[in-house]
């Protein structure tokens, strides 16, 4: 006689991955593309996403230097808003194609099953708080500083997809991200202490919540491989409509019970906070993307690039000083990424 138990999102986390054609009570795991071609668009959606965020933060920040009335709940907000549209558009256009196409399903949210609903729903409630504190920390950190302590996410992606994911790393590769762990550790000791602005408790707490935003993005990219049997732009779809509905929640609680100065925008600001919503937009999409090409504790390493990417945006438009033991790590964290794309390239992890 067959029994039913229920489950919470959680426990679905815990077992394997599902092939987008199999039912959900199928026990076969998804297997991650082998295919050179696969393996190569991977990293270039991880990359494109990476470059991105990095632009996306670098015009954070800038917003935060000219208006000092602007919140992190403001940021959320209006990368929302484009989000939505965006993404409404990008489901039009492939219903448009698939129209075209034989055997070609249409995509849409009411297709989602409940463990699907599930899973996008505890994805929702780690995101919205994660970016808030993200974005709150690009005010008060340098960009490089904030990416080298979001690296710390490789490293909890592994441990949670072994666990999670069932997937299995090479020494090869464990090793490969201990080594960049460690020139995260070089820029981090050797860091100036250069800040926008702030007291030292602003300071550490921007730090803090770096951590924690870590852990959740980390639970976040394993999510996204659970979620490999919905169409990319649902799944960022799904994620910029509930977005933007806590942060109108949360940006009226803030301005009317803590806020104590008036929310003032230029023309000069409206079109920064576009910007950097379509930028925000691609990000997203890049990230999804390449989680669900390449198995979430690998393409995860290729991460380190981005402290990179962020400390030379700091000394390129905010005149940040780059120390030699800072370059050093940015060394070590390059040679990494370059031996961790060749790996994949040439199906190591086969």
């Amino acid at each position: 006689m067959k029994t039913t138990s229920s489950s919470s999102p959680l426990d679905d986390l815990k077992t394997p991955l599902l092939s987008p054609h199999s039912s959900t009570h199928s026990s076969h795991a998804l297997q991650p593309p082998d295919s050179l071609w696969h393996n190569i668009r991977g990293f270039i959606f991880m990359l494109s996403g990476m470059l991105f965020m990095t632009i996306s933060y670098l015009i954070t920040k800038q917003l935060y230097l000219d208006n000092s009335t602007l919140s992190a709940f403001e940021v959320v907000a209006s990368r929302s808003v484009i989000q939505v549209v965006f993404n409404d558009l990008l489901i039009r256009y492939f219903n448009r194609r698939n129209t075209t196409q034989e055997n070609k399903q249409a995509i849409s949210y009411s297709q989602l099953n409940k463990r699907q609903l599930s899973l996008l729903m505890v994805r929702l409630c780690l995101a919205y708080p994660t970016w808030l504190m993200v974005y709150y920390s690009v005010a008060i950190l340098p960009v490089g500083l904030v990416q080298t302590i979001q690296n710390l996410i490789p490293f909890i992606t592994l441990i949670i997809s072994y666990y999670a994911l069932s997937e299995t790393l090479k020494a090869m590769e464990v090793a490969n991200m201990v080594l960049s762990f460690l020139g995260v550790l070089i820029m981090i000791y050797y860091s100036n202490t250069q800040t926008v602005g702030g007291s030292i408790t602003q300071y550490t707490l921007g730090i803090c919540l770096n951590i924690i935003a870590a852990v959740f993005l980390s639970i976040i990219n394993v999510i996204i491989r659970k979620l490999n049997d919905v169409h990319y732009s649902v799944t960022a779809g799904f994620q910029s409509m509930g977005n933007l509905a806590f942060s109108i929640i949360a940006m009226i609680l803030f301005r009317l019970s803590y806020a104590t100065v008036p929310l003032t925008f230029t023309l000069k600001d409206v079109l920064m906070l576009t910007v950097n919503g379509l930028v925000q937009t691609f990000a997203q999409l890049m990230f999804v993307r390449s989680f669900q090409l390449v198995k979430a504790g690998r393409v995860a390493g290729l991460q380190f690039l981005s402290i990179v990417m962020g400390y030379l945006g700091d000394a390129i438009f905010f005149g940040y000083s780059i120390k030699a033991f800072e370059w050093a790590g940015a060394g070590i964290i390059i040679v990494c990424s370059a031996v961790m794309f060749g790996m994949k390239l040439f199906n190591y992890s086969k």
